[in-house]
């Protein structure tokens, strides 16, 4: 069994140990940042002068940025999807009148060729179109009036 006096050289022994340990690591800290300055005067550009200090100040603050965005992101809301903006002309009144034009395959020709297996419809296409009737100014013997594709409006 140990004794008190054995318990505490030990601990004082490593208690030595410990701080011996941190002032070497202390040096070997600094052995690595004069290298990093010898190798970037040797090396590196002659107008560049930077401190190894003032770029792992950059890094540690990289790295707490990108820890800072990753939590920002998981606590992020997941996105919507975005509505496709349509392209071109905007949709036309409802109050407009409209032509329904269904093309449709003949019943004799809805089966296959090969196999005589009846065939289904896989898509619908929707399409507006505007048919525009120009209307321009005519002049007549009582003043001018309005021509509509060809007929007088007064």
């Amino acid at each position: 069994m140990a004794t008190a006096s054995s318990l505490d050289e030990a601990n004082a022994q490593l208690l030595a140990l410990h701080e011996e340990l941190e002032k070497k690591a202390a040096v070997i800290e600094d052995l690595r940042a004069q290298l990093d300055l010898m190798r970037r005067q040797m090396f590196g550009r002659r107008r560049e002068k930077l401190d190894a200090q003032q770029l792992r100040l950059f890094e540690q603050s990289q790295a707490i940025l990108d820890r800072a965005i990753a939590e920002h992101e998981q606590l992020k809301a997941p996105k919507k999807p975005k509505l496709a903006k349509g392209h071109g002309r905007a949709p036309f009144a409802p109050d407009l009148p409209r032509e329904v034009i269904d093309l449709d395959v003949p019943p004799e020709e809805r089966c296959c060729e090969e196999c005589g297996l009846g065939m289904r419809a896989f898509g619908v296409e929707v399409t507006e179109r505007g048919h525009l009737i120009p209307v321009w100014p005519q002049s007549t013997a009582g003043g001018s009036q309005w021509s509509l594709g060809g007929a007088i409006m007064a």
